[in-house]
């Protein structure tokens, strides 16, 4: 595949590439020009996500291009977690952990929260998320280090058993330079979960062997598969409706049982300014 065959272009506005009926998420095209991406939800709960990668393949702009999508839909929470600490200064991320310690305590309380959600599943007619119980995400950066922590390894273990039906999914970034073990300790994932191969590498555009970065093979669950490139990334953040009534805003907190918890709210102006004043005074009602 040469540079030519997909095109780069700026991504479009992100807030239309999330379709909520489908729960697919569109990263680019193909070189006919179809749209295509991950299944990010069914009826079903959460999908999980496998992105393989190696130097210079363009996981950055990938992972800029979910992180943007996921932000403007409105109903998914974005958390990273990255050892090395150099993927998640993004400005589209609800909470990125980079402290082994505070990467448990995170793991820790969102496990609690699948935990206490499973009592409740039996209420729920079919998957969906919405402003009030959103999808949360959880990246999992250079998984081969990330995996040797015992405590992490044991809580995203169960996270991959229980998580899924009550809309946290997991998503792990495994560099294929690494040698060691990848996910093959997480059988719990084989069953539903698609798979991004970012196949892109470095050096001249006009070299024989040159595939532009961002060039990805995207493998559904069904088994189907698909070559596709993600766009580039836009240069400034997406525009916010300005909205003179009311302000949206993401309310995050962990429970003094340890369930974390996320959820957007509409606020009217006055009742916003109260809200902050009632947290300057430490009033937790």
């Amino acid at each position: 595949m040469t540079s030519n065959q997909l095109s780069s272009f700026t991504r479009p506005d992100p807030s239309n590439l999330l379709d909520t009926k489908t729960g697919v998420l569109t990263i680019g095209t193909t070189a006919a020009g179809t749209p295509l991406g991950p299944r990010l939800y069914d009826h079903h709960g959460a999908v999980s996500t496998v992105i393989t990668t190696t130097a210079g393949a363009g996981l950055s702009i990938l992972l800029d291009h979910l992180w943007a999508a996921e932000h403007a839909s409105g109903i998914v929470t974005s958390i990273a977690i990255d050892p090395a600490g150099t993927d998640v200064n993004s400005r589209y991320l609800h909470r990125a952990a980079t402290d082994p310690s505070y990467a448990v305590a995170l793991l820790q309380a969102i496990t609690t929260t699948a935990r206490d959600r499973l009592h409740d599943l039996a209420t729920w007619q079919g998957y969906e998320p919405s402003p009030t119980r959103p999808l949360t995400t959880i990246t999992l950066l250079h998984w081969q280090d990330l995996g040797q922590h015992d405590e992490v390894l044991r809580l995203v273990a169960e996270l991959a058993r229980i998580a899924g039906p009550v809309g946290i999914g997991l998503r792990f970034v495994i560099d294929r330079d690494e040698s060691r073990p990848d996910i093959a300790c997480l059988p719990h994932l084989q069953a539903n979960r698609c798979t991004i191969d970012l196949i892109g590498s470095t050096g001249p555009d006009d070299a024989q062997s040159h595939v532009p970065p961002g060039t990805a093979r995207l493998t559904k669950s069904s088994g189907e598969t698909h070559v596709l490139r993600t766009w580039a990334p836009a240069t400034t953040a997406p525009p916010r409706p300005d909205d003179a009534d009311t302000t949206e805003v993401l309310l995050e907190y962990v429970s003094d049982e340890g369930g974390f918890y996320s959820a957007r709210r509409q606020f009217t102006r006055e009742d916003l300014a109260a809200l902050l004043l009632a947290f300057d005074k430490g009033d937790e009602d």
